[in-house]
């Protein structure tokens, strides 16, 4: 029977080697991580990103308030980056790097390449533009193991606390580990709330998402398709952009997939290469935005 190398264990989890150097190390690389991590509870590495958001989405409110305009710098893709962009990357990439250092960390605002089974991806002002003009942005991390994503931690800095009361303070964070549901909290309260998709019956009830780098004229024949006449919101396509919220919104009972009905693939670099048109719903209204989406494709060919 091959060995296990003591090199080679899973970084967090406690593993009995008296127990794995009776395992060949190729079945248990293949049969045992996903067990593994259904038993793992990631509490640690939950702790540590909520610690690391947080610090870097009340960076993000302070360099807001001090805003000035020669802060702001434009990028080959138009895109704007300001110093609470750089300052919040900082933060993020100390904190995870202190706690987690043999953990690869990707985001907008470096060029690491992807490698190993297990990464960090960072967007640490997720909506610059948002930013920019005092409108609703995020600091958002996401935990990756072999693809699959297994932690989330998203900072709403402008988000309401409590949307019954206008003059409440503002920001929010929203955190998911797979298999453990997606729960809110405020900034200044560490007192979770178990969160939900809404259970609407009607796609004419829901809003409607797109991207604010490029407009798509297909949107606007889904969006009368089902009914829906509300202003859209705005997505992009990075892997950095869509980890976190994924995982929370499955974990909140949505589901989240391309119009193919395909999962999202986190495993072919910074793109969500072979993924086409996410749609992301209810469980209740899925199948109907997935159709409606087929449905102005096949027209536009």
């Amino acid at each position: 029977m091959a060995k296990m190398s003591r090199n080679n264990d899973y970084r967090g989890f406690n593993i009995n080697y008296a127990v794995l150097d009776e395992i060949p190390q190729r079945i248990f690389h293949i049969k045992h991580l996903d067990s593994l991590c259904q038993v793992y509870s990631f509490a640690t590495e939950r702790a540590v990103a909520i610690d690391a958001v947080l610090r870097a989405s009340k960076i993000c409110q302070k360099v807001f308030n001090n805003l000035i305009t020669k802060d702001i710098i434009i990028k080959g893709d138009k895109t704007p980056v300001t110093i609470a962009d750089f300052s919040a990357q900082a933060v993020i990439n100390t904190i995870l790097y202190k706690s987690f250092p043999n953990d690869p960390i990707v985001g907008e605002e470096n060029s690491k390449k992807l490698q190993g089974d297990r990464m960090w991806t960072v967007d640490p002002v997720d909506g610059t533009k948002g930013f920019i003009r005092g409108g609703d942005y995020a600091v958002g991390i996401s935990l990756i193991i072999d693809g699959e994503v297994h932690l989330s931690v998203i900072g709403c800095p402008n988000f309401l606390v409590n949307f019954k009361v206008p003059e409440s303070k503002k920001g929010c964070l929203f955190i998911a580990v797979k298999g453990q549901g997606a729960f809110q909290r405020s900034f200044y309260l560490d007192k979770e709330t178990q969160i939900y998709v809404t259970d609407i019956l009607s796609p004419s009830e829901a809003l409607i998402c797109e991207s604010f780098v490029a407009k798509h004229p297909s949107l606007s024949k889904v969006a009368s398709i089902l009914g829906i006449t509300k202003e859209p919101l705005h997505i992009d396509k990075k892997i950095w952009d869509h980890a976190p919220g994924y995982l929370l919104v499955k974990e909140a009972g949505g589901i989240v997939a391309d119009m193919d009905n395909k999962p999202l693939d986190f495993t072919l670099g910074r793109q969500l290469k072979t993924n086409r048109r996410i749609v992301v719903a209810g469980p209740k209204i899925h199948e109907q935005v997935v159709c409606a989406v087929q449905q102005t494709i096949t027209k536009e060919k």
